[in-house]
C-alpha cells in the first residue's frame, strides 16, 4: 500500500512517501517545500491558503492511488462539546 504522509507548518509543508507491507514499512521519498518560495509567486494568498495550494500541487504529481495521512491544522478543525446529564447511583 502507497501511503502519503502530510505534516503543514507555517514554514513549510513536508511530505513523506512510504511503502507499507504485511510487517515493513519502508521510506522511498522524502520532500520538504519552504512556503517562503512560493510567496513571490503568490502574493496575495495568506499562509493558509498557500499552504493548500503547495499541498494540491504535490498530490496533483502523485500518479498511483494512494492512501493520506494528513495532519490538520487547528484553523481548519471545528469541535463541538456536548454536555450530557448523567444520573450517578
Amino acid at each position: 500500500m502507497h501511503v502519503i504522509s502530510i505534516d503543514i507548518g507555517t514554514y513549510s509543508v513536508k511530505f513523506v512517501e512510504s511503502n507499507i507491507d504485511k510487517k515493513q514499512i519502508t521510506h522511498f521519498g522524502m520532500r520538504e517545500i519552504v512556503l517562503s518560495q512560493y510567496h513571490d509567486q503568490y502574493p496575495d494568498l495568506s499562509t493558509h491558503d498557500l499552504q493548500l495550494k503547495v499541498t494540491g500541487k504535490y498530490l496533483n504529481e502523485v500518479e498511483d492511488e494512494v492512501k493520506i495521512i494528513f495532519q490538520a491544522p487547528n484553523t481548519i478543525l471545528t469541535n463541538r462539546f456536548l454536555e450530557l446529564p448523567i444520573k450517578n447511583k
